[in-house]
């Protein structure tokens, strides 16, 4: 049998971390319906800012801003 690596505040962690993306989830379909309705913008103007937001949010996690170097992608080599 395999043990469990995870410690007790690593399991921590990723519960905070689900119900943070639960929280944000949950409060989008809010939010769309607030820009929908009160704020008069058009679905795919919406959808765009959504979609240009959240790419500058995930920027700083893309494999060029990471430093961390376990969480670098490595390149496998062929054996010759």
């Amino acid at each position: 049998m395999i043990s469990d690596p995870r410690t007790g505040r690593q399991h921590v962690m990723a519960v905070l971390q689900a119900l943070l993306v639960t929280f944000l989830w949950s409060t989008s379909w809010i939010l769309v319906k607030i820009g929908l309705d009160d704020l008069d913008l058009q679905p795919l103007s919406f959808g765009g800012l959504r979609y240009a937001l959240a790419g500058l949010i995930l920027l700083p996690s893309t494999p060029g801003g990471v430093t961390e170097p376990s969480m670098m992608r490595r390149r496998i080599e062929p054996d010759t």
